[in-house]
């Protein structure tokens, strides 16, 4: 008897929509937007795991937040100026924006050492 295997249903819940929605209109605190999005403290403490790595969310986050996208808009928003001068503010807020809708962020607890080089305005800046 040949053993069947059934294709596993990636599609985001209702409660993971509205977390994703919530984190896109404002991603600051990730507890709160779980809350908000109908789940329990213990999921809200928890959200990487109990959240973020779910297939159903990362179908989320490809679908509306594609690599290609998000790269054309991080070189956009990398360049903004304000009356002609750089405008860091928000430069991060673009990139803060997108690294935690896609779980770039390591817990705060852990470190790593990472050699960063920008080059802004014909300036090179390194660490």
């Amino acid at each position: 008897m040949a053993k069947t295997t059934k294709k596993r249903d990636i599609s985001p819940t209702v409660k993971q929509k509205a977390f994703f929605k919530e984190m896109v209109e404002d991603g600051r605190n990730k507890y709160k937007c779980a809350k908000k999005a109908g789940y329990s403290d213990a999921v809200a403490i928890a959200t990487k795991a109990k959240i973020e790595n779910t297939a159903g969310y990362q179908s989320l986050v490809e679908k509306y937040l594609p690599e290609d996208k998000l790269m054309k808009v991080h070189s956009e928003g990398l360049a903004a100026t304000q009356k002609g001068e750089p405008d860091y503010g928000v430069r991060h807020k673009y990139l803060d924006t997108a690294y935690k809708i896609k779980g770039g962020y390591e817990k705060d607890n852990q470190q790593r050492e990472t050699n960063i080089v920008l080059e802004i305005d014909g300036k090179t800046i390194t660490n």
